[in-house]
């Protein structure tokens, strides 16, 4: 199941610019910062990061973050 996770984000992946990697990875490094504090690090406007957002599908993304990290857990416990 876990590796079915790994291949559904992997299609989202695979077609993602450097810009949506970059705001994928300052989010999962900043998980509660606004879209307005991501945009101010990317030095970008708060629409243009709404853009990346929608690009990146990071949505869907931090859902299936989230449940990927709740299987782990209960695999480990």
């Amino acid at each position: 199941e876990i590796n079915l996770y790994l291949r559904l984000a992997l299609i989202a992946m695979n077609s993602w610019s450097i810009s949506s990697g970059e705001l994928m990875n300052i989010l999962l490094k900043y998980p509660d910062r606004s879209q307005q504090e991501i945009a101010d690090m990317l030095n970008i406007e708060q629409n243009s990061a709404s853009g990346r957002y929608k690009r990146a599908h990071v949505e869907e993304m931090l859902l299936m973050d989230s449940a990927f990290r709740d299987k782990l857990s209960k695999r480990l416990s």
